[in-house]
């Protein structure tokens, strides 16, 4: 982005990819504020004082290595092509309160010299006292008790009713239907920016799957779509790049999490889909939003399927899986007008076949043919192939091979159900080996 687009105070967050200068770190997602432009610099550097969320976000050795090295840890330079506008998750006033209490806690925990030896000594036993919060008022929750460090860390970072969901676990069926109803704890639109800020919660998303506290990211984001929150949506957006490395899961089910926020969403989540930069399968969840707010909000139906038709007009530029899933979205909704540029696509050969059949196969799902008129279609293409066959090896018919036996007779509408059921399974299972892949990228 250029410089000039940038001013001081404006939020940012990192794009993904982007390692810390002096420490190597990969520092994707880590969000904060302008306070400087070099534009002296080539290219130009900004830089940037990260946000209470981001801070409290940092580990405690990394923090102790910068005091120990001179460097802030608070605040960095990068260059303004590696970050992108965010929205702000809090106030700078939040900013400040963090960064004094960070300093008192660590200037007490790591003083320098034979005192520091001692107080680390004295910290290390408290550490392990009977109270699991004890620890973290003395600024140990980074390195609690090994059976469930990550909610010893974070509970005191959450407040109530918030800090329920550190021990929720299991995040069980995808449906929402049988999700939790989160508002029962007494959660409203004043908890939002600690909501927000436990789904961006680094420590939480990287633990261990054994760790209870692990799956409160994926309650939190619940618990926003039944909030119905605007404020949610360029949060999650921004968290997409994040969620396709780590987490399966919330790809699965941050289109039903849209869905409860309603078409409100829609305009964001359109900008984000047309935007290229951002990985393929981030964008694919982002068409599954767009069809999944079409599906639950019938007065948003025919702004959804513009949205996906106005995507799929870059057919020959758009990565083969997105025309996939912008088809596969359109066909979900109905959408009897995308008819003519879907065939387009097709001709085109931009679309993955395997994952949802051939031009017939979405005729037949759209109506304009039934399945019989498909399957008496196939069939005279095979009788056809056989002909050509036999025609350009005649011998093949008294060879003693038995070229002339018929197979077996299916019904189409059974067999497409199969295959409509085996192309459904494939989709979700390229969708997840892929981004296996990407978290080896």
């Amino acid at each position: 982005m250029e410089n000039k687009q940038w001013t001081i105070g404006d939020s940012v967050v990192v794009k993904p990819g982007v390692t810390d200068p002096d420490m190597d770190g990969d520092i994707s997602g880590w969000q904060g504020r302008i306070i400087a432009i070099n534009e002296d610099q080539d290219p130009v550097t900004v830089g940037i004082k990260w946000d209470s969320l981001t801070l409290k976000s940092i580990p405690s050795e990394q923090i102790v290595k910068c005091e120990e090295e001179g460097l802030s840890w608070s605040e960095m330079n990068l260059y303004a092509s590696e970050v992108v506008p965010a929205f702000a998750c809090d106030t700078p006033a939040d900013v400040a309160a963090t960064i004094q209490e960070f300093e008192l806690l660590h200037n007490w925990q790591h003083p320098r010299g034979e005192q520091g030896k001692g107080v680390q000594e004295t910290t290390i036993t408290i550490r392990h006292a009977s109270n699991p919060l004890d620890s973290f008022v003395l600024g140990q929750g980074q390195d609690c008790q090994a059976e469930s460090p990550t909610f010893d860390a974070c509970l005191s970072s959450y407040p109530p009713p918030v800090n329920q969901l550190l021990t929720y676990g299991d995040i069980g069926s995808r449906l929402p239907d049988t999700w939790p109803n989160y508002l029962e704890l007494g959660l409203g639109l004043e908890h939002i920016p600690d909501l927000i800020r436990m789904v961006a919660d680094k420590q939480l998303n990287e633990a261990d799957i054994d760790d209870v506290a692990g799956w409160a990211p994926m309650h939190a984001y619940r618990a926003l779509g039944q909030l119905q929150t605007e404020r949610a949506i360029e949060p999650l957006l921004s968290l997409f790049n994040l969620f396709r490395k780590i987490n399966d899961f919330a790809m699965e089910e941050l289109p039903y999490v849209f869905a409860m926020i309603g078409p409100v969403a829609l305009p964001e989540t359109a900008e984000y889909i047309a935007n290229s930069s951002h990985n393929e399968w981030a964008r694919i969840c982002a068409i599954e939003c767009v069809e999944k707010i079409g599906l639950a909000w019938s007065e948003a139906h025919s702004e959804c399927v513009a949205i996906l038709i106005a995507q799929l007009e870059f057919f020959e530029e758009n990565d083969y899986e997105v025309n996939t899933f912008l088809i596969e979205a359109l066909v979900e909704l109905q959408a009897m007008e995308a008819a003519p540029l879907i065939e387009r696509a097709f001709v085109a050969d931009r679309v993955e076949e395997f994952i949802i059949g051939n031009w017939d196969d979405i005729q037949v799902r759209l109506g304009m043919k039934s399945a019989e008129e498909v399957e008496e279609k196939r069939t005279r293409e095979r009788e056809e192939r056989r002909h050509r066959q036999e025609m350009a090896f005649p011998s093949i018919k008294d060879d003693g091979m038995g070229y002339a036996r018929t197979s077996p007779q299916i019904s189409y509408k059974t067999s497409y159900k199969s295959e409509a059921g085996i192309r459904k399974k494939t989709k979700n299972k390229m969708a997840k080996q892929s981004r296996k892949k990407n978290r080896k990228r």
